[in-house]
């Protein structure tokens, strides 16, 4: 039996930080390739599906009008991992620097550190947006205007995966390409982040067994209807964030860590840490003003655990960027 038409046997990802939202990039596979572990398929949506009154006298419907509001969405997973070697000038970032901008963080380096803290409300913040091409299924989809929320999530032992769920413009149709242009990528030959030896603390608690992690940023985006833009659609803005941190942990006795009262009564337990690679890929988590939202008992075999919930929240002293802070070294 002879093939189908397309096979998902190549795939790539080129992404650019856009100069003005909405208005795209240069991109060249030789510097803005970005190494995914699993193929991504962009889905078309519409702000108006064109659906029309019923037909009068009739239980059917009339022909659908137009279309129109068209944007793209897809989920993007890479490894959690950095360069091969301790960064030595702020001209070197890791791969997917850029999708974590677009995810609401800004990024400063010193002393071969990138760290990415939350973005800072203020006025006339203009948040970070991406353009991209994604070659999949022997199609080419373009993408102005990206912004993302970002997934973080590991087992003990196993790599962590970093999941971005993008949201953009889709100025054109997808496009069927006969070729896919091939990315550089500058972590090929980097191993991924493992959740072991992480050195985790919670609040003074140090001595916590944990068999998973995860991090969601719980980024909102709104979708910008706009009678004055191509395809009355004008992007998307960021909303508002709400940060969670899951742990799966074996139950500690009450006097070392008590989830129910560090829960009933709102204490602050900040989460601090690393999830080890070789340097330029260590990747370090702050979670300074952590609350306990929700515990849930579990069973692993005979041992007893806790599924909890955390909330990472702003200090109202603080520079309101203090929730999230990311460091990779």
């Amino acid at each position: 039996m002879a093939n189908p038409t397309k096979l998902i046997d190549a795939f790539a990802l080129n992404v650019a930080l856009e100069p003005i939202y909405g208005q795209g990039a240069v991109i060249t596979g030789s510097v803005n390739g970005i190494q995914m572990g699993k193929d991504v398929t962009f889905q078309l949506d519409y702000l108006s599906k064109g659906t029309r009154m019923a037909a009068p006298g009739s239980y059917g419907q009339l022909k659908q009008n137009i279309k129109s509001g068209r944007s793209a969405k897809g989920n993007i997973i890479c490894e959690l991992k950095g360069q091969a070697s301790a960064f030595t000038t702020s001209s070197q970032t890791i791969e997917f620097h850029e999708l974590i901008l677009a995810s609401g963080f800004s990024a400063s380096y010193a002393s071969a550190t990138w760290s990415y803290n939350a973005d800072a409300a203020g006025l006339n913040v203009i948040p970070a947006s991406v353009a991209m091409q994604v070659y999949s299924r022997r199609e080419l989809t373009s993408i102005s205007g990206g912004m993302c929320n970002m997934t973080i999530k590991a087992d003990a032992g196993k790599a962590a995966e970093v999941t971005f769920a993008v949201e953009g413009l889709a100025g054109i149709l997808p496009q069927d390409v006969a070729t896919v242009p091939q990315p550089f990528y500058s972590c090929s030959a980097v191993l991924p982040a493992l959740l072991e030896n992480a050195n985790f603390l919670i609040g003074n608690y140090s001595s916590s067994v944990i068999q998973s992690f995860e991090f969601d940023m719980g980024r909102k985006l709104t979708a910008r209807p706009s009678a004055n833009a191509p395809l009355a659609h004008a992007g998307f803005v960021a909303d508002k964030r709400d940060p969670v941190i899951k742990l799966k942990i074996e139950a500690p006795l009450q006097n070392q860590l008590d989830v129910h009262q560090a829960m009933d009564v709102g204490t602050v337990m900040p989460i601090t840490c690393v999830l080890p690679g070789n340097a330029g890929s260590n990747f370090g988590f702050n979670f300074a003003n952590a609350q306990i939202t929700a515990v849930a008992s579990s069973v692993t075999g005979l041992i007893a655990t806790w599924d909890i919930t955390f909330g990472a929240y702003l200090n109202p002293t603080g520079s309101g960027n203090d929730d999230v802070i990311i460091t990779v070294f």
